[in-house]
């Protein structure tokens, strides 16, 4: 799904890339991306490298599958 995304959204997509689930987003420079309602960023503030994420990221339904945080 593409972004904009809710403050809901951002929040499960962040505890998703916290989660090590699955390895995180990454840009190509290799840093860990941060979820905001326009899109992934490498820093707060910093500008948008990558506009979608996959649906069960996006409304929290990982969380059911068992899987928890690190």
């Amino acid at each position: 799904m593409e972004a904009p995304w809710t403050p809901e959204q951002v929040l499960s997509l962040n505890r998703f890339q916290a989660s090590g689930v699955y390895h995180p987003f990454t840009s190509a420079a290799g840093k860990e991306l941060l979820a905001t309602a326009a899109g992934w960023v490498e820093v707060e503030g910093g500008p948008v490298v990558q506009t979608w994420a996959h649906e069960f990221m996006l409304d929290g339904s990982w969380q059911a599958m068992g899987l928890g945080v690190r």
